[in-house]
């Protein structure tokens, strides 16, 4: 049964289920930075911890959405399991992907330093077969060295290798692909680091809200001397614009009639794929 609110908390109710309607899923976070943006809420933990709770009643009251909002810092997992040998064998042909890397020209991954954004970048680029990492900060050296063997095996290939990085713009968040690229260096392996957003002038272009710097912040200083005064977060970029940027970024670092031709392969593979499959189910049903 739908709770008694007052007029404004309706009113907030309403705002966010006008911002859920032209997205297909959001985090907590990025309804708070919409809200924001638009100065529903202020841009502070007072703010964002009034966005958590009208999103927590919203949805157990039925105003809101389910599966609109979404928590992406938890991936449940469990042990794949099929009703039979039958069932099991249907799901091999989406699972089928040609190794699309074997006629590029050049070779490149996408960095991420958010884990909460993770599925808005997977569903951009999973398709197209790219590496996604997300480094939570400032990346393990374990697992730059791991990439760099692969970074390596490409290199002496003659490819060029890239990563392409989303991250915040905040005296830590420009820190972590300069360091990326710094660990890349002492190990001899020359891949180049473009930063893909969050860019100092995405903060103006978009009018995102900024976050108030910290004193103890002992990056600060040197985020002042490189000429950035004001800071945001990867989050706080819309949707839309992230969406857009993450997969032309992907497409122009692509050779894309190489990509295209492999694909076609792809689609002629999985049809002797199912054909076959298709025979072995049937005799598994006899």
């Amino acid at each position: 049964m739908t709770r008694r609110h007052r007029t404004e908390t309706w009113d907030m109710f309403k705002k966010i289920k006008d911002i859920l309607s032209k997205h297909k899923r959001l985090s907590v976070r990025q309804i708070f930075y919409q809200c924001a943006t638009k100065n529903y809420v202020s841009l502070d933990i007072n703010g964002y911890e009034r966005i958590g709770r009208l999103c927590s009643q919203g949805r157990l009251e039925g105003i809101l959405p389910w599966d609109k909002i979404v928590d992406r810092s938890r991936f449940p997992t469990q042990l794949n399991m099929w009703d039979s040998v039958g069932d099991f064998y249907s799901i091999l042909p989406s699972l089928y992907r040609r190794n699309i890397w074997l006629n590029q020209p050049n070779y490149f991954e996408v960095w991420m330093e958010k884990s909460a954004l993770y599925d808005i970048f997977y569903d951009q680029i999973f398709d197209h077969g790219i590496l996604l990492m997300t480094v939570r900060g400032y990346s393990s050296l374990s697992i730059i060295y791991e990439r760099s063997l692969i970074f390596k095996k490409y290199i002496a290939e003659g490819r060029k290798c890239k990563i392409l990085y989303f991250g915040d713009h905040d005296p830590n968040g420009i820190q972590i692909d300069k360091s990326i690229r710094s660990t890349f260096r002492k190990l001899n392996v020359d891949v180049d680091i473009e930063r893909i957003a969050l860019t100092y002038d995405d903060i103006f272009e978009y009018n995102l809200p900024t976050n108030i710097e910290k004193e103890e912040d002992t990056n600060l200083d040197n985020y002042k001397l490189a000429g950035y005064v004001l800071q945001a977060e990867l989050d706080a970029l819309p949707v839309e614009i992230l969406e857009k940027r993450i997969i032309n970024s992907v497409t122009d670092n692509l050779d894309m009639d190489k990509y295209k031709e492999y694909k076609e392969l792809e689609k002629r593979d999985l049809q002797m794929v199912s054909q076959d499959l298709g025979g072995i189910i049937n005799k598994q049903s006899e």
